[in-house]
Order: C-alpha cells, then structure tokens, then sequence
C-alpha cells in the first residue's frame, strides 16, 4: 500500500502496527491532493482501508501535533466507512463545540421518528437549534446538525433501515456555504429519513413490538407498566397498546400475564419452593393476587396445580 501511495509523494513510515500505520507525506503537489487520495483509497476495494490526514505542517518539531490532528480525525468515522479520507481541517471545529443531546432529547427525537410523526420532529429540531450557543448571528449550526442527523441514524439502524444518505448528509453540510444551504441540506434529509420509515413501517413496526415482547420476556419478574414499556422502545404508550394488539394480536397486559404464567408453571413443579415464594419470582407481591390471577388463567388454583402435577408423576 505504502508504494502505492509513493505515487502521491514521498513517504516515511514512522509507526506501523497490526491495523494501521502513521506516514509522513510529502506531495508531490497541494492542488488535487484530497482528490489524489481519495483516488489511492477507493483502488483497494477489497480492503477496509481509510486516511486520516492533518493540517499541513512545515517542521518536524510540529510532528506530534500532526499525529494528535490525524488520531482525532480517524475518531470522527461517522458510519465507520472505509476507503474514505478524514481531513483533520474540516472536522476541526466539531472537536471544538461538539455538541451532545441529553437523554430526554435523543428520547423525543427517536420517539417522534418511531411515531413517524414529522412535525412533533421538527419543532424538536427547532428547539434544539434555538438553544445552540451562536457566535456569530450567520454561523452555521454544524453542531446541532450533526448531533440530531447521527442520532436519526443510530434509530434507523437500530431498525434495520440503514440510510446510505447519512454520511452524504454530513459532508454537504460540513461544506455548506450558509445558514441557509444547510438548512436545506438537513430538511432534505429529514424529509428522506420520513419517507424511508413510511415504506418501512410494517417491518419497523413489528421489531417495537418484538422488542417490547424481549423487554417483557426478560423482566417479567418487576413492575412493568405501560408507560416503563414505552420508554423503553421509544414511543408513546398508547401508540405502543395500539400496535400491540395490532401485531401481537395481544394486550400489552394479557403477554405480561402469559408469561409470568409459563414460569410460574414451571416453579410449581419445584416443591423446595412455598407458592408465597414463586408469586413474588413472577412478579406478585401478592399471594392472593397471584393465585387470582393463575386460577383465571389456567383454571385451577396454584396448590391445585402443584397437586395434579404430582398425581401425573406418581402415575
């Protein structure tokens, strides 16, 4: 790889590891270099290749510097996308004032997108931007930007409905000229983010319930409300009862009943356990509340059932 890209300057291995290596570059020219690069990197298809690059420097005192800039720029692989090239320089003022949501804002913004409910979305987006600290009244909101586009696409993975346009998005608006330019490039996307989830709503509509159906499976021992249901897959609780019923043919409450029921049948068959132990392991603190509930559900009381499952094993 290394004589490879002698064809774009000189070079000097200074570290190489395992998986990556640090190269002093002196080109040949500066006009045409990012182009030049790309050019080096898209040639190794199958490889997982990517250049980090720094500011240019002119001593080798200013090496460590050179080192640091292009470490930070190789962290910024937004979609760790490779036979791709990370110019320290245009990334720089994101390591400035990165910008994080809170939880409660990623919350909203997932729980508007899995909703699919566009203008809830961009009264979210507007208050974020509203509260981005401007130095400038025509400075650009990279930040914000960047934050709300990586937080639609962890949602959209987390869905199984990858965007390709994400990494495009980013570049557009790192290089927009004006407020106004990235404005447009972020509404584009938004709008692409909306229509991607309406042709896939079906399907993402199903892995909510799925995984609020995981949820129940592996804490149906605690207090699990609708509302501690929600907020787990990120939507609205009456939204998620909707589609429960819709796609699980089931209540939220009746699936939660269903298994706590199943292992409880199975703890009944542990005659170490006392019934008063086995309601609180399902998730009851009451006995009499649990043996209620077991007796609508299979027809027979707790002891009962205990009962006939030595009947059939002494058989």
């Amino acid at each position: 790889m290394l004589r490879t890209l002698q064809k774009v300057g000189e070079t000097f291995c200074i570290k190489k590891e395992a998986d990556r290596a640090t190269v002093l570059l002196f080109p040949f020219s500066s006009s045409g270099l990012e182009e030049r690069l790309n050019g080096f990197c898209g040639a190794f298809q199958k490889e997982k290749l990517c250049l980090s690059v720094s500011n240019p420097r002119f001593a080798l005192t200013e090496l460590p510097d050179a080192i640091r800039e292009a470490k930070r720029a190789m962290e910024y692989k937004v979609m760790q996308k490779y036979r791709c090239v990370y110019f320290y320089d245009k990334i720089q003022r994101l390591f400035e004032r990165k910008m994080k949501l809170s939880p409660q804002k990623e919350e909203q913004l997932i729980r508007c997108l899995s909703e699919q409910d566009p203008e809830k979305y961009q009264s979210c987006v507007d208050q974020l931007i509203a509260q981005y600290q401007f130095r400038r009244a025509d400075e650009i909101p990279y930040e914000a930007y960047l934050a709300i586009i990586l937080c639609a696409n962890h949602y959209l993975e987390e869905s199984d409905a990858p965007f390709q346009e994400t990494e495009q998005a980013i570049h557009q608006i790192l290089l927009a000229p004006n407020c106004e330019s990235a404005q447009t490039i972020f509404a584009k996307f938004t709008s692409d983010c909306f229509a991607l989830l309406q042709n896939n709503h079906r399907k993402i509509s199903n892995q909510i319930v799925e995984r609020a159906m995981e949820y129940i499976r592996e804490h149906y021992p605690e207090e699990i409300t609708l509302q501690r249901l929600s907020q787990e897959v990120y939507v609205n609780p009456m939204y998620l009862s909707r589609l429960f019923k819709e796609k699980a043919a089931i209540s939220y409450i009746d699936y939660l009943t269903q298994v706590r029921m199943t292992h409880a049948k199975e703890l009944l068959g542990d005659l170490s356990l006392r019934i008063y132990d086995i309601s609180e392991m399902v998730g009851y603190e009451s006995r009499k509340h649990f043996g209620k509930v077991f007796k609508e559900h299979t027809g027979m009381s707790p002891k009962d059932y205990r009962n006939s499952i030595l009947t059939e094993e002494s058989d």
